[in-house]
């Protein structure tokens, strides 16, 4: 927040120590680029490890995304471990376990949570040396350095693929106009899980709410598989916060129907046709409203709703659509237009 909006504020700094949350490689680039003289560190670290368990200090600007976590501390043992205890290679994601003299003596008056956390050392021979199971997930970079991916235990399956928020919102945060970003997870009518995106903007940012989430939405399209693209992104001024300043993802405002964040403008449909299509779309897809110009895809759509679509298309107008159509025609102009021809065939046929 302060590099958002008061970074003079900084000036004369020379050492800035974070912790506590997610270090967006963004904000940490603009610091680092008005107070070149200034030393950020980053310190990773969960109560259950105190106080700080690995720091990583940065000297300059960093390519890096997401922001190292760095090395140990003097005292502190870190391991990233699958789930079979074993550890994994350079790259790859596992959990980050953490040991040493940091490490508390549980929780009180919670011995079921404290036997499952605090766990025996596998890798010293010293005599009740316990490792704290931190659930979030880490890799080793080349450098020898920690990255941090997220929780392990904030994954969600979507479309049967494991999703991780937030490196969805790590994604958001790389790109410069956005200053906060939030991930969460909804159902939608079928009880199926959706991803949306809550973005804050900087400055001008924000009066192009729907050119900027449709940017947002290439930027991730590069960078993230399609089944963890969000459903909707939605820009707004200003994301609500909680007393120490984190997004406060419990009065994010939850959406049976999400508005449209496509970049083309909104046409609304001419015919009783396109306007029955764009009321079958907006079900199938919860956006509203629906633009007869509108791609399918770029909506938020996806292989299983393209078949649910079809599927009540079919069984309202009568006849069938090959499984490809709305990939060779994603519009609902395009659709009508080929419903009016079949319309016009099956005339023919019957005359």
């Amino acid at each position: 927040q302060i590099v958002a909006t008061r970074p003079q504020a900084l000036a004369g700094v020379r050492r800035l120590i974070a912790g506590g949350d997610v270090i967006s490689p963004a904000h940490l680039n603009r610091l680092l680029a008005v107070q070149p003289g200034l030393s950020f560190t980053n310190g990773y670290g969960p109560t259950e490890n105190t106080t700080f368990t690995t720091c990583w200090v940065a000297d300059g600007p960093t390519g890096g995304d997401p922001v190292p976590i760095g090395r140990p501390i003097a005292g502190t043992s870190v391991a990233v471990l699958d789930s079979r205890m074993r550890l994994v290679p350079i790259g790859v994601r596992g959990e980050l376990w953490a040991g040493g003299e940091g490490v508390a003596l549980g929780y009180a008056g919670d011995s079921a949570a404290t036997a499952e956390r605090f766990v025996p050392d596998p890798f010293t021979d010293q005599p009740g040396r316990r490792m704290y199971r931190t659930g979030d997930v880490a890799s080793w970079a080349e450098d020898g350095t920690l990255l941090f991916h997220g929780r392990g235990d904030s994954q969600v399956k979507v479309r049967g693929y494991r999703v991780e928020p937030g490196a969805v919102e790590a994604e958001l945060l790389a790109h410069p106009d956005v200053r906060l970003a939030a991930v969460v997870v909804q159902r939608d009518s079928s009880g199926n899980a959706r991803l949306i995106a809550y973005v804050e903007t900087h400055g001008a940012a924000a009066s192009d709410g729907a050119g900027l989430a449709a940017r947002l939405r290439d930027s991730l399209a590069t960078a993230l598989p399609a089944y963890a693209l969000p459903t909707a992104i939605l820009v707004r001024d200003a994301l609500p916060l909680t007393a120490s300043g984190k997004v406060d993802r419990r009065a994010l405002p939850a959406s049976s129907a999400i508005a449209r964040s496509v970049v083309n403008a909104y046409v609304p449909a001419v015919d009783s046709l396109e306007q029955r299509l764009t009321e079958l779309w907006g079900e199938v897809l919860n956006v509203e409203p629906v633009g007869v110009e509108d791609d399918f895809f770029e909506l938020g759509g996806h292989s299983l709703l393209a078949a649910e679509l079809l599927s009540q298309v079919q069984r309202e107008f009568r006849f069938k659509l090959p499984a490809r159509t709305l990939y060779l025609r994603p519009t609902i102009r395009e659709l009508a237009a080929q419903i009016t021809e079949l319309r016009k065939e099956i005339t023919h046929d019957v005359d």
